[in-house]
């Protein structure tokens, strides 16, 4: 509470209920309640356009793709990710440009392997410029389970540290 305190001091209330419901959203998903989650983020994405906070505002597209990408919602989770991700390429915002590049990746593998591949890549040249090698090892790891034995696999395992960590 007491960071919460210095965060409305100094960031404003606002920016500070963009991250509760962000964190509100995710703890939703994680319980499985899909449609609450997704009140909850646009709710964040609200605030935060209302406030100007464009930051806030990608990041609560980028916390609605990654729970709508795990449910039925699959073209509005593309969406989501490509608002977020025109936001983070804008502020420099480079591991959500990561997350973002991922998430596409994962949506894209059904309905277009190439796509998906140029997406994968781009996640994992960025995770790997990060130091988040782990993210791009399970990022690997996913498009691996995706592909029959006898296909390459699309994208690099040259950072495959820890393939056991699933991918955020």
């Amino acid at each position: 509470l007491n960071s919460m305190d210095n965060g409305i001091h100094r960031y404003g209330a606002r920016s500070c209920w963009c991250y509760i419901h962000n964190a509100l959203a995710e703890a939703q998903a994680a319980c499985g309640l899909v449609d609450e989650a997704i009140a909850s983020a646009s709710k964040a994405v609200d605030i935060a356009q209302k406030a100007g906070e464009p930051v806030h505002v990608a990041y609560g597209y980028g916390t609605r793709g990654e729970i709508r990408s795990r449910s039925v919602h699959t073209a509005e989770a593309a969406a989501d990710y490509r608002h977020a991700l025109q936001l983070a390429t804008k502020h420099g915002m480079r591991p959500l440009q990561a997350h973002c590049h991922a998430g596409l990746a994962r949506l894209m593998q059904a309905s277009d392997a190439g796509k998906a591949a140029r997406e994968a890549a781009l996640a994992r040249a960025l995770f790997d410029e990060l130091g988040l090698g782990r993210f791009a090892a399970a990022l690997a790891t996913e498009a691996a389970a995706r592909l029959p034995a006898n296909r390459p696999l699309p994208i690099s395992e040259s950072s495959r540290s820890d393939p056991s960590r699933p991918l955020r």
